[in-house]
């Protein structure tokens, strides 16, 4: 549980210790859930002096400190809030930033709904790893789009957590078809396979990008047989980046493109 000098409803607190020990959500769901801490009490956080909101927002970048989104979304918050002078209360500028992360979400997905529109088939299979609320909302959007994705989840295990599973469920939900592929197929598939597309939880320009295990042996079996793609908006980009158990960091040399946006 966070260690604070200051008092702190104790819902903020279990809020913060649900972030930490979420396993479930994709990165942007994350990132997502770290600002609605602050937008959902405002008259806590609307209140507190600079340096007591430094830190209880340290504990909610601290409780997901591979994620890149989650550090430059409070950063950006922390400099709208000291730029304004207080002018303006916490809870406005989370609830600018929300706006625009979906924005941000909005155009990374369509930059990848174009690119497949005009060079691929309207029936396209793809192979991805780890859990995307990103890539999920990618193939909702191609469906839109009368594009039909047929998807191969390679088996994603960590900590007894089978993030493939869910996945699999998660397209049942908006009905695509998946299904779940050991690396005993994999290289069979890729000659049946248009493409791989991942989500990203962090993507560092000159390096590569972070996503759930195990995307760099996904990334390394492919070896550009076939397109890598990465869907990643653009908050999620850093120079700096820690790797913690679970993550994998897959160089740049093995992917295809980044499909992302420029709100950020």
């Amino acid at each position: 549980m966070p260690n604070y000098t200051l008092y702190i409803n104790p819902e903020i607190e279990k809020r913060i210790s649900e972030l930490q020990y979420d396993f479930e959500s994709g990165s942007s769901l994350l990132i997502r859930k770290s600002i609605d801490i602050i937008i959902d009490f405002p008259d806590f956080f609307d209140q507190l002096t600079y340096n007591n909101f430094l830190s209880i927002t340290d504990s909610i970048v601290n409780a997901k400190s591979s994620m890149a989104g989650i550090r430059y979304v409070i950063n950006l918050l922390r400099k709208k809030y000291l730029e304004s002078l207080g002018e303006k209360k916490i809870s406005y500028y989370a609830k600018e930033i929300i706006s625009s992360i979906d924005m941000s979400t909005k155009l990374t997905i369509k930059s990848a709904t174009d690119h497949i529109s005009k060079n691929f088939y309207n029936k396209v299979n793809i192979i991805t790893s780890s859990y995307s609320n990103t890539f999920l909302k990618c193939l909702k959007n191609l469906k839109i789009n009368q594009i039909h994705p047929i998807v191969f989840v390679v088996e994603s295990i960590w900590q007894n957590r089978n993030y493939s599973e869910n996945f699999v469920k998660s397209c049942g939900e908006i009905g695509i078809f998946s299904e779940i592929l050991s690396f005993s197929d994999l290289l069979f598939l890729i000659s049946k396979s248009d493409f791989v597309m991942t989500g990203a939880d962090a993507v560092i320009p000159k390096h590569g990008m972070i996503n759930g295990t195990p995307s760099l042996k996904l990334a390394e079996n492919v070896n550009k047989r076939i397109p890598f793609f990465v869907i990643a908006e653009s908050f999620k980009r850093t120079d700096e980046f820690l790797i913690n158990d679970g993550y994998d960091l897959v160089p740049n040399e093995l992917i295809s493109k980044i499909f992302s946006d420029t709100i950020f």
